[in-house]
């Protein structure tokens, strides 16, 4: 099962990151809120980046490589079950790329293959400076709010939650992607 189906926390990261065309808005109406925890944490990926060069420059140097991203089954039965893709990019314009060290970690998994070294411990300077509360902003999701984030700049984080045992009142958050180009379906490509 998903961790996003679960009342377990996620950790910081960018959606859509198994699709093979990263969507670039995220958006999260909230119908019904949980009844304790799901807080929405959010942090730059330009500031995560540059946190990463200050403390950690090995690390950030292996995430411009190609890594293996679980897809999630969120793609047709022929494909590959894993994604290869760099954490980081820089297109000469601007930085974007997916980004979720659970993903990474389940990709290597499902391939059968143990990470070296030099991506297990890019993988863990991401999740320790990503803890550092002066990268990121908290804020809960109410009964009739959005979140609207530039998923390519932005990556969010939400927290453990309890839910209601009344069917009516359980968490229930609406969740879209939007793209400015490609097609509508989760991998986003134009054949």
């Amino acid at each position: 099962m998903r961790r996003s189906h679960t009342a377990v926390g996620l950790v910081l990261h960018t959606d859509n990151v198994s699709g093979l065309s990263l969507s670039d808005v995220f958006s999260l109406v909230c119908l019904h809120p949980a009844k304790e925890g799901d807080l929405s944490r959010f942090c730059s990926l330009y500031s995560l980046h540059n946190r990463l060069l200050e403390q950690a420059p090995d690390a950030l140097k292996r995430l411009y490589q190609p890594m293996l991203f679980d897809r999630e089954a969120e793609h047709n039965v022929d494909d590959a079950k894993v994604l290869s893709s760099h954490m980081f990019q820089w297109d000469r314009l601007r930085l974007k790329g997916p980004v979720n060290v659970n993903l990474n970690r389940k990709g290597y998994a499902v391939a059968g293959i143990i990470p070296d070294a030099k991506t297990e411990a890019a993988l863990t300077a991401v999740e320790r400076i990503s803890k550092d509360p002066q990268l990121w902003f908290e804020a809960p999701l109410k009964r009739g709010q959005l979140q609207f984030l530039n998923n390519r700049k932005v990556a969010h984080y939400r927290s453990n939650f309890i839910d209601f045992d009344e069917l009516k009142k359980k968490r229930h958050l609406v969740r879209t992607w939007h793209r400015d180009a490609g097609n509508v379906d989760y991998d986003g490509i134009t054949t």
